[in-house]
């Protein structure tokens, strides 16, 4: 029994070495139905590899510059990428076609598909938050509200608001019904580098060079705790589509497993020989992928 629970806690996890880049992997994203994972590399490479096997499926050219972000659409047949030289990449797997690339006026850091697929979001050195429409490339919403770059940015599961975090040490929650910025979440103490919201819509959590953890209520804003046991920035966090866990990824080399109810701490997994830049949970909640500085993706299992 308490085996079994442990597996169930992440507390008892197996590793496996399970691709490489050629320079450092800066994000990793699983496929909605978890049979391939997607990942982007200073390497200037985006690469679709078969989760089971490990085999490199597809391997595509960016424009040059390092990947800073990956994502799957909804329906799995497109990725997009965000990349150094200020562009939103996006690719059809079936053709391989690189569709025409979308630019702000900075890095690009972050890039997410709408629930709907009718939208790209994307969130860049420029200081904005961009919602592109697919179909035509015109910029649907602008938002200027940061006053430094901004890192990360997600939708909320009905689509309906985007969620960011910013150098300025704030998470914004924009409303995309309205266009404006419904709330400004304040705690960390220094650059926000990732936020996540569950897939009930109801928490957001944040990471940041303050080394912590943040758990916010969506609707409210308010603060509900701070996880503290990093001893590095922190570049990463992913929720598990179950709602239950949250994962973070640090410079100081470890991905913690936190109890995402109680703030409970419940692994430290070691492994990572460098910074670890990124992870990501299987939709199926039981697997992490996380990309390093080392240039290797790793596979943990409970």
């Amino acid at each position: 029994q308490q085996q079994c629970n442990d597996a169930l806690n992440w507390r008892q996890v197996k590793v496996r070495d399970f691709a490489q880049h050629l320079g450092s992997v800066s994000a990793v994203a699983f496929s909605p139905d978890g049979r391939t994972i997607v990942s982007g590399s200073r390497d200037q490479t985006v690469k679709v590899w078969d989760t089971k096997t490990g085999a490199l499926l597809q391997n595509f050219a960016g424009d040059l510059s390092q990947i800073t972000s990956v994502d799957f659409s909804p329906d799995g047949g497109e990725i997009a990428a965000g990349s150094f030289y200020w562009r939103v990449l996006e690719w059809s797997l079936e053709t391989a076609e690189l569709f025409l690339p979308l630019e702000h006026q900075g890095t690009v850091w972050s890039v997410a598909f709408s629930p709907d697929e009718q939208t790209i979001a994307s969130a860049s050195g420029d200081r904005t938050v961009r919602v592109w429409d697919r179909q035509t490339g015109a910029i649907v919403y602008n938002f200027i509200d940061h006053a430094d770059i901004v890192y990360s940015v997600v939708f909320s599961p009905d689509g309906k608001k985007l969620i960011s975090g910013s150098k300025d040490k704030t998470v914004k929650i924009m409303d995309l019904t309205t266009g404006i910025v419904q709330n400004s979440l304040e705690g960390h103490t220094d650059e926000v580098r990732t936020v996540a919201i569950t897939s009930d819509g109801q928490i957001i959590v944040s990471g940041g060079y303050d080394d912590t953890v943040r758990i916010w209520d969506a609707n409210t804003g308010q603060l509900l705790k701070t996880l503290t046991g990093h001893t590095g920035d922190i570049l990463a966090v992913a929720i598990s589509p179950d709602g239950q866990i949250i994962a973070s990824a640090s410079k100081d080399r470890t991905l913690k497993i936190w109890n995402l109810a109680t703030g409970e701490l419940l692994n430290t997994l070691s492994g990572h020989t460098d910074e670890v830049y990124t992870v990501t949970f299987s939709p199926d909640s039981k697997m992490i992928a996380s990309g390093s500085k080392d240039r290797t993706i790793k596979l943990w299992q409970k």
